[in-house]
């Protein structure tokens, strides 16, 4: 019996960094999963029940927060997020630890303790999607022009 391998959902903005990222990932035996914006993240992790979420904070269509907030509000039991940011104010801090994330890890960060906190959040936050929508979106669901997803608005939730 073999066991499936972790699947990571990486969300953001830069391709040079989700390349970058997921070669990393792939290379230690995890299921890389990428979207390039909140929409198609969201949607992406509803459809494929990732393990773990590593979201980036300010992006278009849709910052990490609001994919957290809909994961939250859509789906029940969630899996564990970490938050990548280039924003070293508080406030991006703050509104990130009100939900709860395993780490907020400011850009540039070094890639072997990058490692070290996924390989932590998927041994302490195992998961349980048991309880995930059987009416999942689909990716026709993501509407960028109108800023929704499914049904929730996508939106800068660390706007003023």
């Amino acid at each position: 019996m073999t066991v499936a391998e972790p699947k990571i959902l990486i969300v953001d903005d830069d391709a040079n960094l989700l390349e970058s990222l997921s070669l990393r990932l792939r290379h230690e035996g995890y299921d890389v999963l990428t979207a390039m914006d909140g929409c198609r993240g969201l949607v992406r992790a509803q459809m494929e029940s990732p393990d773990l979420l590593i979201l980036d904070i300010h992006m278009p269509l849709g910052d990490g927060f609001s994919i957290q907030e809909g994961l939250q509000r859509m789906t029940g039991p969630w899996p564990p997020v970490i938050y990548l940011t280039g924003d070293k104010s508080l406030r991006s801090d703050l509104t990130a630890k009100k939900l709860g994330p395993i780490a907020v890890i400011h850009k540039p960060f070094d890639k072997d303790q990058f490692l070290d906190i996924v390989r932590r959040a998927l041994v302490s936050s195992p998961g349980d999607k048991s309880a995930a929508r059987s009416d999942q979106a689909t990716p026709r669901d993501c509407a960028p022009s109108t800023g929704r997803c499914d049904g929730v608005g996508i939106g800068s939730s660390s706007e003023p």
